[in-house]
């Protein structure tokens, strides 16, 4: 545990397959938004948090390093 939401979206982002970018524009969400989610400068809102967990089959708890357990 202990792990912060940059870094577990890298580790999300690189199982997908697909770069940051692509990632950004599948969730609908400006590249630079979605990389400072990534590099820890920015804080994503409660519904985008949800729209992460969602799309990476999740919990939000994993997402903020609270679990290790990914099951939503």
């Amino acid at each position: 545990m202990g792990s912060t939401l940059g870094e577990r979206l890298k580790l999300l982002i690189k199982e997908t397959g697909l770069e940051q970018q692509e990632v950004a524009a599948i969730l609908g969400i400006k590249t630079p938004t979605f990389n400072g989610y990534v590099i820890k400068k920015r804080e994503p809102p409660f519904e985008r948090l949800k729209q992460f967990a969602d799309y990476f089959n999740v919990s939000i708890d994993y997402l903020l390093g609270y679990s290790d357990v990914r099951d939503p």
